[in-house]
């Protein structure tokens, strides 16, 4: 297979995406992230353990429903 059409097959996935140093409060992470058009994918390392994450377009309009929710909820509540 030509360079050319190899390109032209390839997608792009979370194998093929670089880890990235984070840092939070002082604790070092690495992290690896790849979206899509209706998807995303979410790899978070202490060097100890990995947390993944990843959801569909349905998942991450359910789930800003539900932070919808708690936003109009606390902001009532002021």
């Amino acid at each position: 297979m030509s360079e050319l059409a190899w390109r032209r097959r390839w997608k792009s996935n979370i194998e093929a995406e670089p880890w990235q140093p984070l840092q939070i409060d002082g604790n070092e992470f690495l992290i690896k992230t790849h979206f899509e058009r209706e998807n995303y994918k979410i790899l978070i390392s202490d060097f100890v353990d990995l947390w993944h994450e990843e959801a569909d377009k349905d998942a991450v309009v359910k789930r800003s429903k539900v932070i919808e929710w708690f936003l109009i909820v606390f902001s009532i509540e002021r």
